[in-house]
């Protein structure tokens, strides 16, 4: 049987590409190697609370996934435009949003976290980069974001307590040689919406793609081994036949063996719940660990954010590394949680591990990124279109228009056929 198009891989590209082709009326066949969509987007359900596989938030400015999701039917909670900063000596500080919260804003203004020049500095970035078009964002030369700032006349102070610990929670990567260009895509990201997670969890993003399929058959638990020409091969002893194949997995795997050239490099990360009876963090904000020798990058409590991510009278508490922790046996929490302790107090020592999640692949890159994905970076000969965000730029935005962009390749080209 031959069919208009295979898909390989359920993930967030994948399923938006299933979703565009089936508006032109095509039918594909969506070939997942796991149980489930949504690839490194996962919620799981245990023992009563929501584990998100890794600290993940979606971003309600970006462009392309507001032309996808509907964001009322997942009910998106809003964390608070800002963050907790941890220092040193148990000290702690809020950089906020005075434009959103003029109630904090003497707060922010007179804390310790960087000078006040810094803080009229932050705020005039905020105001060029909401002027500033995304494509203008992308253009020009990569260089680092901690090149950038410091061009930028940021005191080493601010970039150390805030930009750092901020943005390699984001980037996975502590020295900020991500592209300047992701970090002023993000930065007006922020400015211009908010960070969410669904109320019940970031699961649901690729819960609501599926249910968006009606013309699409998922094959799950099936691998793909090889592609030859136009055939499918997988680990069922399976070959599946298709005008085009829409490779939509990592760029680790079977991708690679068709691009050789293609970005593979990438970071991890690992995220270390626990319950408690009282939350740490009073406010919906994300708490930043400044401290220098630390092992703990950024602390959220997603249940003061949604409360279905926890049972009735529970907190989840979620703690995320730059970079694979090494171990969460006890002697490696019983450090952590000695961490911790400086600024939350003993109260830490009766929070309870619930489960840690080691992600190798959590991020593509982003040394050298781009929004537009040319043609070319996508097409592998006569059958092959590749999808994914490592072609652009690490988000759940590229992914959704690398997966958009596929499907229009491979309209256009069956359209010819």
């Amino acid at each position: 049987m031959l069919r208009d198009v295979i898909i390989i891989g359920g993930g967030v590209s994948g399923l938006t590409a299933a979703i565009y082709l089936e508006e032109e009326g095509l039918k594909p066949l969506l070939i997942e190697a796991t149980g489930r969509v949504g690839g490194r987007i996962k919620t799981d359900h245990y023992k009563g609370f929501l584990l998100d596989r890794g600290f993940q938030i979606l971003l309600t400015s970006y462009p392309e996934v507001k032309k996808t999701l509907d964001f009322d039917a997942i009910n998106l909670q809003k964390y608070a435009p800002g963050a907790l900063i941890l220092g040193e000596n148990g000290e702690k500080n809020i950089v906020c949003d005075p434009f959103r919260e003029p109630s904090k804003i003497f707060a922010s203004a007179f804390s310790s976290i960087g000078s006040l020049a810094d803080k009229f500095k932050i705020l005039g970035l905020t105001r060029r980069l909401k002027k500033k078009s995304v494509a203008s964002i992308f253009e020009g030369e990569d260089y680092s974001t901690l090149v950038y700032l410091r061009d930028n006349d940021f005191s080493e102070d601010i970039i150390e307590d805030f930009f750092i610990p901020f943005f390699s929670g984001i980037f996975l990567e502590p020295k900020l040689k991500t592209s300047r260009k992701m970090f002023e895509f993000l930065f007006k990201m922020f400015a211009e919406g908010y960070a969410t997670i669904p109320e019940l969890g970031i699961g649901q993003i690729p819960i609501q793609l599926k249910s968006q399929l009606n013309l699409t058959e998922i094959k799950f638990d099936e691998r793909v081994t090889h592609i030859e020409g136009n055939k499918v091969y997988t680990n069922k002893n399976e070959c599946y036949e298709a005008k085009k194949i829409i490779i939509a997995s990592e760029a680790i795997g079977l991708v690679k063996h068709h691009r050789k050239e293609v970005n593979s490099k990438y970071f991890g990360t690992s995220v270390m719940y626990f319950s408690a009876d009282k939350s740490p963090i009073k406010d919906k904000y994300i708490a930043l660990n400044a401290k220098k020798n630390k092992i703990i990058n950024n602390i959220s409590v997603p249940s003061n954010i949604s409360s279905a991510y926890a049972p009735k009278g529970k907190h989840l508490i979620a703690l995320s590394t730059v970079g694979l922790a090494t171990d969460s046996q006890a002697p490696y929490l019983a450090q952590i949680k000695a961490e911790m302790s400086e600024w939350f107090g003993e109260e830490v020592h009766q929070w309870e591990h619930l489960k840690t999640y080691h992600i190798p692949y959590s991020l593509p890159s982003q040394e050298k990124v781009s929004y537009d994905i040319l043609p070319e970076k996508m097409i592998v000969g006569e059958h092959i279109v590749l999808a994914g965000d490592y072609l652009s730029n690490s988000s759940i935005n590229a992914a959704m228009k690398s997966g958009r962009l596929a499907a229009e390749i491979v309209v256009k080209s069956i359209g010819k056929m």
